[in-house]
């Protein structure tokens, strides 16, 4: 055996360091040459609006990413660990950074400890990903599959100083909020669906989710239900949960939380609804979509009265395009107001409601989503996770 053959058996007979290990990924194929780019202008830190994205699928095991062009130069990071800001970022519900800096020295490849936040928790989930700087002076990463569902690595693009801002679109940060979704929706256009700054009011902005696609779009969202017990859907025991801060009476309890994605349940404070607009849309995944404009009756001001209201979407396989033509705050069988109910008036039976957002479990009576618009049981059965959106224009 010559002297390289009796230099590489030494080698591998050792017990490598970390470092060491870390070395070895330079024999065969170098990864500064065998990578793939991530260019995607929504994996850019800066972009605040949740489209769903997820790296749970599509990464490979141990392949090598860059993060180039839109996407920025290199996987975005903090130097705390506490240093997160609530909500979605790179287009994704639950973003991803690294903790600390990364390699200085060329050829150098480390270990480091990714944070996938949630909300205000900064490190609901972590990994680990490998970090190697390049002789041309650029970065890659190793990157492990993210946790099943909207977690994403984000990027960050070069921290650069115009010589004229760019401008800001309304809503796209709390110093420029929009009045409402619909307002947004006039003076940007372009934009899609997501997360908004908005106030109604003129006091303090939040953030709210905005539907900019569904019947011209405009739609900001203000209530995200749930039932309590949806399998057996006529029982007394079930009504709509949680239930809005509207005048209705029930143990139920209120939510003041506004919800920032369709199947996140809360509700927008209801003093808020009527500043932003008086056309209400309903969705649901068991009772057809609906969008009503006011008449005499009038969901935001909570009187009882005509609509004109319109199907945009068949859920349910029976009664299509059937849409209710009233709002009442009283059932037939009690003078007390447990929430509104939405009415049928050419339903050929007794009772004519179509949806009902019950808010007691005490009554006796039951939540209804009826297609037909009959208080029957003609809602869409066997759905997992059953529930309805409530937006306001």
């Amino acid at each position: 055996m010559d002297r390289s053959g009796i230099e590489l058996a030494y080698v591998v007979s050792l017990a490598p360091s970390f470092f060491e290990r870390e070395q070895t990924l330079s024999v065969g194929k170098d990864p500064c040459s065998s990578y793939t780019k991530l260019t995607e202008s929504d994996r850019e830190r800066k972009f605040t609006q949740d489209k769903g994205k997820s790296d749970a699928a599509d990464l490979k095991p141990k392949k090598w990413y860059r993060f180039t062009d839109d996407a920025g130069f290199k996987l975005a990071n903090r130097l705390k660990k506490n240093e997160c800001v609530a909500g979605p970022a790179c287009g994704a519900m639950y973003p991803g950074f690294m903790l600390g800096a990364n390699p200085k020295n060329i050829g150098k490849t480390v270990k480091k400890k990714v944070c996938f936040d949630e909300g205000n928790n900064c490190c609901a989930k972590k990994v680990f990903v490998k970090v190697k700087r390049c002789p041309q002076d650029f970065l890659i990463y190793q990157l492990p599959a993210a946790p099943s569902g909207s977690y994403r690595y984000c990027g960050s693009k070069r921290r650069e100083k115009p010589s004229i801002a760019p401008p800001i679109n309304i809503g796209e940060d709390k110093d420029h909020p929009g009045k409402s979704c619909k307002v947004i929706k006039e003076q940007n256009s372009l934009g899609g669906s997501g997360l908004y700054w908005i106030n109604p009011s003129g006091g303090k902005a939040f953030r709210a989710y905005c539907d900019q696609e569904t019947d011209g779009g405009g739609w900001t969202l203000v209530y995200s239900y749930t039932f309590t017990n949806y399998p057996n859907f006529a029982d007394g025991s079930n009504a709509v949960t949680p239930r809005p801060s509207w005048p209705a009476e029930g143990e139920i309890p209120i939510s003041t939380k506004v919800p920032l994605k369709e199947t996140q349940l809360g509700a927008m404070n209801f003093k808020f609804w009527k500043q932003i607009g008086n056309e209400f849309m309903v969705k649901s995944n068991i009772n057809h979509w609906i969008a009503c404009k006011e008449g005499i009756g009038s969901l935001v001001d909570y009187k009882a009265g005509s609509l004109s209201c319109k199907v945009i979407k068949n859920i349910a396989t029976v009664c299509p395009n059937v849409a209710p033509d009233e709002i009442r705050m009283l059932t037939k069988e009690s003078s007390s107001n447990y929430g509104p109910h939405l009415y049928y008036s050419k339903s050929t039976t007794e009772l004519k409601t179509y949806y009902y957002w019950e808010s007691s479990t005490q009554t006796g009576n039951w939540p209804t989503h009826d297609p037909c618009g009959k208080n029957g049981l003609f809602h869409v059965r066997n759905v997992v996770n059953p529930r309805g959106n409530i937006f306001i224009r």
